[in-house]
């Protein structure tokens, strides 16, 4: 957000404007955000300032993404709309987990510091963060085996399948992206 990375961008759709949020960091003023935003942001900022991590106060922020993306689908008019609003963020949700506890995987940290991020990095999704925490230490058959009954099995099937010759999260990233759209092209047949 700083004047030497003239290549960052902010959306203009979330509900705050850009200005505003980048008026707020550059000052070190987080008033004029809403309050869960507000919190994090100081969060993020102190563990930045502490750890020097972009990571981990990155997770702070993804966090409290999700706690107001749940709190804006309650607002949802709709019963019908707040339902697939809810499952889509549940479905994202699940999908951060799912590559936050692959990438904590590849960096084979020692000393419980995987489960701590883990923790930290957890968001509320349809699975629960134990199964997440359990998955951290077992080989990729054994996790294909843990998510084969969930809605993204195959996509870690064959995720941790090419991870395992290329090194890299790509692919799995990308059949998370499709996943993501077929679930909005088929919300798109039904009204909601």
């Amino acid at each position: 957000l700083n004047n030497h990375d003239s290549t960052f961008r902010l959306s203009e759709y979330g509900t705050i404007s850009s200005k505003e949020i980048k008026r707020a960091f550059m000052d070190g003023n987080y008033d004029s955000l809403p309050a869960n935003m507000k919190k994090a942001a100081k969060e993020a900022i102190e563990l930045l300032a502490t750890t020097s991590k972009a990571q981990l106060a990155e997770l702070i922020l993804d966090k409290a993404y999700f706690e107001d993306c749940y709190e804006l689908c309650n607002k949802a008019g709709r019963r019908e709309t707040r339902k697939f609003l809810k499952g889509f963020v549940r479905m994202q949700a699940d999908l951060a987990n799912i590559t936050t506890m692959l990438r904590i995987r590849q960096r084979a940290l020692t000393d419980n510091a995987d489960i701590s991020i883990m923790q930290m990095a957890y968001v509320t999704g349809d699975i629960s963060q134990e199964v997440f925490i359990k998955a951290l230490r077992e080989d990729n058959q054994k996790i294909v085996t843990i998510f084969a009954k969930t809605p993204y099995g195959r996509l870690v099937s064959e995720g941790t399948e090419k991870c395992d010759v290329t090194g890299s999260l790509s692919h799995f990233e990308k059949l998370c992206d499709d996943f993501i759209m077929l679930y909005l092209t088929e919300a798109g047949k039904n009204p909601f």
